[in-house]
């Protein structure tokens, strides 16, 4: 079959995110490629950017049938946004101004997770590798959500400061109530099994079946099929029959003892006590214990606010507290101990999450100073 190259608006010569459409039997599809494996996909604005006008345009063409989002990594499909690039905005803004390209940043970025949840064709997401942070977000909000054996999925922020965004609150709120804030919480890394088993994942497929996949899919006349069924179909041929050991199926009796506890305080005590359970919940534990106390406190809390919310308050609510968390230094120094002095060992403003100031932490649930208006209040 034909395909066709839609040259995205970049003036390097590897643009960051390409797209091509495949010709059909009746129709075409749309592949959206994330092409920036040196920096493992991380999310720049104009990847966002790009990947939200297209998607756009493929969403009012009649003749796209469905669309696959995929990295032309081997390694990872996306572990997040370049917060090099966001630590940048915030270190060139003067004290007390507004951090308009951050602003910017995050309310694009919500926009296009947001446009993929509501996505009105079948939108599959193929998540092998690495997927985190803003990756994760890209993820989640597919209508087929496909892992591979290598496949490695966390929200990480409590290690840099920040939440877990990108709609966590509405993703990770779907999830037994103890799993999601355990992940929140926890930086927990999942693979294939743990996806699909909390709910983050609808199929397990091998790798190397996408361009198999993409070949059926060819064969389909998207004028005549049910193409949500059609697509489903297709993606089931070809299930893992092999996974990773899940290792929350693992550890389900020790993870039971989250179960029912609200206070931060317990939680967090007894998630220590799961130190010794085994090799993965050790190192969520130490992972938590390290983290930032703020991002622990945030994280209870969203999730507390996000259970109760549609999924563009949630969006609208996260908008409010990204921007905040980038004013209040957390952020800028966990990206300094991960990413600039590399020495892993953030010196974070308060001590434990009982440390933490009311008065700082309430400040993530209102508009940021000089702010009117949520950027993100046409959301439906």
């Amino acid at each position: 079959m034909a395909q066709a190259e839609i040259s995205p608006k970049s003036s390097g010569q590897n643009p960051p995110v390409t797209f091509e459409t495949l010709e059909a039997e009746g129709g075409s599809i749309g592949v959206a490629t994330l092409n920036s494996p040196k920096a493992l996909n991380s999310l720049t604005l104009e990847m966002v950017e790009l990947l939200g006008e297209q998607l756009q345009n493929w969403q009012s063409d009649p003749d796209i049938g469905c669309v696959l989002l995929r990295s032309s990594s081997d390694k990872a499909f996306c572990a997040g946004a370049d917060i090099r690039q966001l630590n940048a905005g915030i270190a060139e803004s003067q004290h007390g101004e507004r951090l308009i390209a951050l602003e910017r940043f995050f309310e694009r970025e919500y926009r296009l997770d947001y446009l993929i949840h509501c996505y009105s064709k079948p939108l599959i997401v193929w998540g092998n590798g690495i997927v985190m942070g803003g990756g994760l977000g890209l993820f989640a909000a597919g209508n087929f959500r496909v892992v591979t054996d290598s496949s490695q999925l966390a929200m990480p922020e409590v290690t840099i400061g920040l939440f877990p965004d990108v709609g966590a609150s509405w993703f990770l709120n779907k999830m037994p109530e103890h799993l999601g804030r355990f992940i929140g919480l926890t930086a927990a890394r999942l693979n294939a099994a743990d996806a699909l088993y909390t709910g983050l994942a609808d199929i397990a497929l091998p790798h190397s079946a996408q361009s198999q996949v993409l070949a059926d899919l060819q064969q389909l006349n998207w004028q005549r099929c049910k193409p949500w069924a059609e697509v489903n179909r297709v993606l089931r041929q070809y299930n893992l029959s092999e996974l990773p050991p899940s290792h929350m199926r693992t550890d389900y009796e020790p993870l039971q003892q989250l179960t029912g506890v609200i206070e931060l305080s317990q939680i967090e005590d007894r998630i220590q006590r799961l130190h010794g359970q085994s090799d993965w919940l050790r190192q969520c534990s130490q992972t938590m214990a390290a983290g930032s106390p703020m991002t622990r406190r945030l994280v209870i809390e969203q999730l507390a606010r996000g259970r109760y919310l549609s999924l563009a308050d949630c969006f609208r609510m996260e908008w409010c507290m990204a921007v905040q968390a980038c004013q209040q230094g957390e952020f800028s120094e966990g990206v300094r101990a991960l990413l600039i002095d590399k020495d892993k060992a953030p010196s974070w403003r308060d001590t434990d999450s009982d440390s933490v100031p009311d008065e700082l932490f309430w400040r993530h649930f209102q508009l940021p100073r000089g702010v009117a208006n949520n950027p993100l209040a046409d959301l439906q």
